[in-house]
């Protein structure tokens, strides 16, 4: 299935070569005729790898369905998954035929947020194979740390998160210096700044935390991570700001080094998700894995325990972490999206009657933002959840995300629903109160401030006749403003003696 995968990365990738590009352009039907040559020829690569990665998509889907639900142990619909190659050649040759038949236009527009869909929980499972990578690594270098190997395996280990740390400091530096913005939005200096914060947060977490004494390498890895997700999310549109403070993004060349990076990452981490041994201390979703089955590790006291408590043990911690067969192709599902994503640089085709464009998308780019913020910000509560649940299991991937719904919701619970938690609610009430009031008073009097005059003047809300000079002739706008700002404090107030009357 690497294979297969890797086969369908290299045919999406050659359809940019001219001589390739060429010859599908010639396919009857493959461009319409109202299209000119010299258009099709550049839509032609995002055309073919929309198909091709339907192709893939749907085979996955198709083996998903077929293989849900089928446990680890020998069984007859789990051949599906290790014979019957001659059949799916097959399948994927009818898919293929039936992707050349989908028509141009609303196929374009729909699979395309159906591939951001894919590509959005792709990098969060690449995060999970992140960590997961260096779970190993640390593990791996643990074991050998004896003798004339232990210097050499701390120093590997202290080395590797330095280089890492040192990369994102660099990678920091050159966001900040490239992505700088003369414009008055400032979004790309926003996000770079929240994102570098969090990464120092989840940090000092690691390093603080005694829970978390060998957590460094994991964090300087998730911390690259996020500073790269960051640069794609900068570099995914060449962003204005007009004085007015509306955006407007335009369309750049294809980034293909950047493109090719994406995909090398993502199939070097599914080698290894779907290569590396089945250890129990590593992260899984629920009792759902991709590695390899069949392997999981002996107990350590094998020399004093019996055959048959070995071979309970190693079943039992069998049956806990199955080889799941659905998974894998869940996982090669949303790696086909991610893929014809990264391939076609998140490029959306605009089908406008009878023509197509290429042009930049919104969607993409909010995606983009959040993902690089969320990545950083679920590795932090993987770092706080210990602390707050101990007796909770963090190397369970759904159950982490199940503590932290849990904790945004009685979160949001006390700061909504709860009393003031300091001192006697009634005193602590009347405070809050009356520092409500306290507030409004002041607003209003920072109105009469002569700047701000000058500002609510400039509005033709609260000024809508204004002199050759530049006076406002009409009211004072800052009677107008404290009017507004005391009708919100009276209704306010008047509101509460409702909702408390005869209470």
């Amino acid at each position: 299935y690497l294979f297969l995968f890797l086969c369908f990365i290299i045919i999406s990738c050659m359809s940019y070569a001219p001589q390739i590009n060429y010859a599908i352009n010639t396919f009857t039907g493959f461009c319409s005729e109202s299209i000119p040559d010299v258009v099709c020829g550049t839509l032609v690569p995002f055309m073919f790898i929309y198909r091709i990665s339907l192709i893939m998509a749907g085979f996955n889907l198709i083996m998903l369905l077929l293989l849900c639900r089928v446990p680890s142990t020998e069984s007859n619909r789990a051949q599906f998954h290790s014979a019957f190659w001659l059949q799916k050649l097959a399948l994927l040759a009818l898919l293929g035929l039936g992707a050349y038949f989908v028509p141009h236009g609303i196929f374009e527009v729909g699979w395309y947020y159906i591939g951001l869909t894919g590509s959005f929980f792709m990098l969060l499972l690449q995060m999970v194979f992140i960590i997961d990578l260096t779970y190993a690594l640390n593990d791996f270098m643990e074991e050998n740390q004896k003798g004339l190997q232990s210097l050499a395996c701390f120093s590997m280990n202290k080395l590797a998160t330095i280089v890492m740390y040192c990369t994102s400091t660099l990678m920091a530096v050159f966001l900040y210096i490239v992505f700088r913005r003369p414009d008055e939005c400032k979004m790309n200096f926003v996000l770079i700044t929240v994102n570098v914060i969090l990464c120092v947060i989840a940090s000092l977490v690691s390093v603080l935390s005694k829970e978390h004494n060998k957590c460094h390498l994991q964090t300087s890895a998730v911390t690259a991570y996020t500073i790269y997700l960051t640069y794609i999310a900068s570099s995914y549109e060449d962003e204005e700001c007009s004085s007015s403070g509306i955006f407007r993004i335009k369309s750049d060349q294809i980034a293909s080094g950047q493109s090719l990076c994406n995909v090398v990452l993502l199939f070097a981490l599914l080698i290894y998700a779907c290569l590396r041994k089945n250890r129990p201390f590593y992260l899984h979703f629920k009792n759902l894995v991709v590695f390899r089955g069949g392997e999981n590790q002996l107990p350590h006291d094998k020399g004093t325990a019996t055959t048959k408590e070995i071979e309970n043990k190693e079943e039992e911690r069998q049956n806990s972490f199955s080889y799941s067969y659905s998974f894998i192709y869940f996982v090669f599902l949303l790696a086909s999206l991610h893929v014809m994503m990264c391939l076609t640089n998140y490029y959306s085709l605009k089908f406008d009657g009878d023509s197509l464009e290429l042009s930049t998308n919104w969607g993409a780019l909010y995606m983009k933002t959040f993902e690089s913020t969320l990545v950083i910000l679920l590795y932090i509560w993987m770092l706080l959840a210990p602390i707050i649940y101990p007796s909770e299991d963090i190397t369970n991937v759904l159950l982490l995300l199940k503590t932290l719904t849990k904790f945004i919701f009685n979160s949001l619970f006390k700061m909504l629903f709860s009393a003031w938690p300091f001192g006697n609610q009634s005193s602590s009430a009347r405070f809050v109160y009356t520092f409500f009031f306290l507030v409004g008073t002041l607003t209003s009097c920072v109105m009469y401030l002569p700047p701000m005059r000058v500002t609510l003047e400039s509005n033709p809300y609260f000024c809508n006749r204004i002199s050759k000079l530049g006076n406002c002739l009409s009211m004072d706008p800052a009677y107008l403003a404290v009017h507004r700002i005391c009708l919100a404090m009276t209704a306010f107030f008047l509101l509460f003696t409702l909702i408390l009357f005869s209470v």
